[in-house]
């Protein structure tokens, strides 16, 4: 029934008269409360006896007290005090009227609603800053498995680096192999064929040299007999010449020079000897070699060189072995 009052009486006021109202009843009633409390003080400084209106707690307290012991039985329990003393506290405490009673309901479910706002609000920041702390944690969480993500992304970007790395290396080794063992064989190959032409120059060589050999001989063999070798100077009688004995078709070029410059006492090197028109340059060469048709004598010509003022000597060992013999 009080309920129903109190909402009524709030229905009953607008809302913005209500807050007035209100207001001006919380204004009386902390008036009236200062006031009691004024006159409490008052009364317990004058010592004013109990039984007289207002007392202080304490007084009526022991009054009250006094008076139970007095009027109830000797079985009485200590144990009924407390409900004596609440009466007690209840007769002595002023009860509020009936419109005083509505007017502190509407003040309750006033503030009651205000606690309930308050709470909603506070249950609402609760709210917030849970889901606040969530996101932060979610995405700190989400941050991590990013960082983790990343991590081995590049791991495995390393590794796979790593592995491309070791396979160039790998196949750049086997090429290098490779183009080492390809040069070694062409390096094989070129020696290889470098000995073989030059086995096959020796041996062309030495066929050749073998074929002049049997044709020298051959035509030595030919011009063998009563050919007679002769030396003498270009520009002297043609008559003056000389002998050379011990020399044939056979002779050397260089045995043909060491005997004109015995038997001419003719210094060899400031003359050039020519047979048949041919100059004697190849010590190694045989007469027979200068020779086209067989003859039965041969000629050797001494000519001066130019700018030759060499006196004529006789020979000497120094001098043959001395002499400026032409290829």
């Amino acid at each position: 029934m009080e309920q129903d009052l109190a909402d009524s009486f709030e229905d009953s006021v607008p809302e913005p008269e209500f807050k007035q109202v209100l207001i001006t009843w919380c204004a009386l009633i902390a008036g009236g409360v200062a006031l009691y409390f004024w006159f409490e003080r008052r009364q317990s400084a004058s010592g004013t006896s109990p039984t007289s209106g207002h007392s202080s707690p304490v007084v009526r307290r022991e009054f009250l007290d006094k008076a139970a012991s007095d009027r109830t039985p000797a079985s009485t329990t200590a144990a009924q005090k407390p409900n004596v003393l609440s009466e007690a506290d209840g007769i002595a405490s002023p009860k509020p009227s009936a419109g005083g009673t509505s007017r502190g309901w509407a003040f309750n479910k006033s503030k009651a609603r205000e606690e309930s706002l308050q709470a909603g609000r506070q249950a609402a920041l609760d709210r917030l800053q849970a889901a606040h702390e969530a996101a932060t944690r979610e995405a700190q969480d989400m941050a991590r498995v990013k960082a983790e993500e990343a991590r081995v992304e590049a791991e495995r970007k390393k590794m796979e680096q790593a592995a491309e790395r070791e396979a160039a290396g790998k196949l750049a080794r086997e090429e290098a192999s490779k183009n080492v063992a390809l040069m070694e064989e062409m390096k094989r190959r070129k020696e290889e064929q470098k000995r073989r032409q030059e086995a096959d120059a020796a041996e062309m060589a030495r066929r050749k040299e073998e074929a002049l050999v049997r044709a020298r001989e051959e035509r030595a063999a030919a011009f063998q007999g009563d050919i007679k070798v002769y030396a003498k100077l270009a520009d002297g009688d043609a008559d003056k010449r000389v002998l050379l004995e011990g020399i044939s078709a056979a002779s050397s070029v260089l045995q043909v020079k060491e005997a004109v410059q015995r038997h001419t006492n003719v210094h060899i090197s400031d003359q050039t000897l020519v047979v048949n028109g041919n100059v004697l340059r190849n010590d190694v060469a045989c007469l027979v070699d200068f020779l086209k048709t067989a003859v039965s004598e041969i000629c050797v010509i001494l000519m001066r060189r130019p700018g030759s003022t060499r006196t004529v000597q006789p020979p000497t060992m120094d001098d043959v072995e001395g002499l400026d013999l032409y290829d």
